[in-house]
């Protein structure tokens, strides 16, 4: 067993010294999708499923105690963990994916504590917008690991993992960041936020450079998609959610240019879920256009919980240049809910 985890799932797997996942395995790994839920009146619940018929019958992979209960949770990813904060406390968990052990990460620093933030993984790092509008200006935050990253497995969150400020953000106590996506070279993350104190709407792009920690400002327009979009390759494109309830998909910005206007935007015509809900759904990439919707949806009918409804799909570009939805399966199951405020959130891994 690997030093500072928790073996958590039913079944034994085949592993070699400290608990990493032989070399057969991790070339071969079938992937899934894992949803995490707040169907446990204590926390929360992680789910291994398939994609292409889910089944919340089977018991969880983890239960999870909520560290502040009236508060939500922020889940993400990282390599092959998914990982757990609330910026109530400043603990992270770090669930494997290979070994199926449960480990205790690195504190969360200060900055990330009493605010909302934004987690993006992207190249083995984890970097976190944070916010902490009572004491300090916003900053990027980054958790990087020390270990060699073909040892992913092995490795010891609470020792190999480690977080430090990086740069202060550049946007003001004025702006609230509204999307955001990780550039296909892989190192460039565009922001985009909109103004909350002013009658006009008013916004900005940025782009900040995983590389040498520097931000620089593209203009007054922002990334047509809420929250979190993905860069798609069949598609050469951003892939994201409107708040109409729509999907849409958009040419990808250059991170040469300091001035650029709007990014076309081409959206689907079928509606993928009711923009009618107090939460909205959130979205997971699966690769070759292919995508995951997750989304809760409440009715008189449902006394202590939702149904859920778990949307798998791919996009393609018609004959006429067309964004279309092919291949769409939907499934629904009523679910326990116990946090009001907490989206429920898929990863693929």
């Amino acid at each position: 067993m690997n030093s500072g985890e928790i073996i958590v799932g039913g079944k034994r797997r085949q592993v070699q010294e400290q608990g990493q996942p032989s070399l057969k395995l991790q070339k071969h790994k079938q992937k899934h999708l894992y949803l995490v839920l707040d169907d446990w009146d204590k926390g929360f619940t992680i789910r291994k499923i398939d994609a292409d018929g889910p089944d919340l019958s089977e018991p969880p992979v983890l239960r999870l105690v909520s560290p502040a209960p009236r508060f939500r949770m922020f889940f993400t990813s990282m390599g092959s963990h998914i990982l757990a904060v609330s910026n109530q406390h400043p603990v992270t968990l770090a669930y494997n994916t290979d070994t199926e052990g449960l480990a205790a990460g690195p504190f969360l620093p200060d900055a990330l504590l009493g605010g909302h933030d934004i987690f993006l993984p992207a190249a083995d790092k984890l970097y976190a917008f944070g916010r902490n509008l009572k004491e300090r200006p916003q900053s990027v935050e980054v958790m990087s690991s020390s270990a060699d990253k073909h040892l992913c497995s092995s490795l010891i969150p609470s020792k190999d993992w480690s977080w430090r400020s990086v740069v202060p953000s550049p946007f003001t106590e004025d702006e609230r960041i509204c999307s955001y996506a990780v550039h296909p070279d892989g190192c460039t993350v565009f922001v985009s936020s909109n103004f909350i104190r002013t009658r006009d709407h008013r916004c900005r792009t940025f782009s900040f450079n995983m590389s040498n920690c520097e931000w620089r400002c593209h203009g007054d327009w922002e990334l047509p998609f809420q929250d979190q979009g993905y860069f798609d390759s069949d598609l050469d494109a951003w892939v994201g959610l409107h708040q109409d309830g729509y999907i849409g998909a958009c040419q990808v910005a250059s991170t040469c240019s300091s001035t650029a206007g709007q990014l076309d935007w081409k959206m689907a015509k079928d509606k993928l879920w009711n923009n009618e809900g107090p939460r909205e759904p959130t979205l997971t990439c699966m690769g070759n256009a292919r995508f995951c919707l997750v989304d809760s949806v409440e009715g008189n009918e449902f006394d202590d919980g939702c149904m859920l409804q778990i949307t798998t799909f791919r996009l393609r570009y018609s004959c006429q240049g067309e964004l279309q939805i092919i291949d769409r399966n939907t499934s629904s199951c009523p679910v326990f809910k116990h946090n009001y405020s907490f989206s429920p959130v898929a990863f693929w891994m």
